[in-house]
């Protein structure tokens, strides 16, 4: 029987830099958005805005995951450089 090598620390890791990231994202994005959001005239749509960002950003972490499960470490490179340049894209429409 072999010894089983525990990547514990590197997964708690994983998901602490992770975890910090959504928040810094979310706080860039809650604090910009009432300016865009009065420069446009209408601060109504706040709040559809700040859930819709959440709820993608919710849902791309899920399918990632399950990406990085069943992927080749080319892949894993890959995929989020190409999900920055579309989100990136999306942000100069």
């Amino acid at each position: 029987m072999s010894e089983r090598t525990s990547h514990r620390g590197l997964v708690v890791f994983a998901i602490m830099a992770s975890m910090a990231m959504i928040a810094i994202e979310a706080t860039i994005v809650s604090t910009a958005m009432p300016q865009i959001a009065a420069q446009l005239g209408q601060i109504n749509l706040y709040s559809w805005v700040f859930s819709a960002f959440l709820l993608t950003q919710t849902v791309t972490a899920v399918v990632f995951g399950k990406l990085a499960c069943c992927a080749t470490i080319r892949m894993r490179i890959a995929l989020p450089r190409l999900n920055c340049s579309l989100r990136m894209g999306y942000c100069l429409i």
